[in-house]
């Protein structure tokens, strides 16, 4: 008996949390039309001026096959092997790969995915794709490119060490003049 007892007062008490819970949780009419609530519509955004195809523009790149050279990198800390970031290759020079003739003839665009080591002096060594798309196209020309590139090396104390299975992407893109353009 006390058991049926106990179960009824259980079964009541769960039922009338439940409800109320429901209850303070479900939104009314006034909360979902936004009349007890900080407004939460967002201005229109014109849309019109934009094209399906719209492409961001990006900056002038210098002819193919000059090397870049950047400035060099000032630290505020005497030692990077302590940090979080510090296996990362930091290039030094970057050497723009030269397109593929076909490739440009046909208004084709892509990327090749490389993985490499960096060796004491920053020079690139064993360079091999480990992905592209479209597949074997631009993989010559990435080859050749990161080949040419130098890369700040990773020191351990004052040593620099050899960095194994470094990897980078390299992108070929069209730079398409907008037709709208003057």
């Amino acid at each position: 008996m006390r058991l049926i007892f106990g179960l009824s007062v259980t079964l009541v008490i769960v039922t009338a949390v439940y409800l109320y819970l429901g209850a303070a949780i479900t939104p009314t009419e006034e909360t979902r039309l936004g009349l007890l609530g900080p407004e939460t519509e967002l201005p229109p955004v014109d849309t019109s001026d934009l094209r399906r195809n719209d492409r961001i523009e990006k900056p002038d790149r210098p002819e193919m096959g000059e090397p870049l050279e950047l400035p060099p990198i000032v630290s505020t800390t005497d030692d990077f092997s302590d940090g979080p970031y510090f296996d990362l290759a930091v290039p030094l020079t970057i050497q723009e790969p030269v397109y593929p003739p076909d490739a440009l003839e046909e208004g084709i665009e892509g990327w090749v995915l490389l993985e490499f080591d960096i060796l004491p002096n920053g020079k690139v060594e064993n360079p091999r794709v480990i992905d592209s798309s479209p597949e074997g196209l631009f993989d010559d020309a990435a080859l050749e490119a990161i080949k040419g590139n130098t890369y700040k090396p990773k020191v351990v104390g004052e040593t620099p060490v050899r960095q194994d299975a470094m990897q980078d992407t390299i992108e070929f893109f069209l730079d398409v003049p907008d037709p709208q353009d003057p």
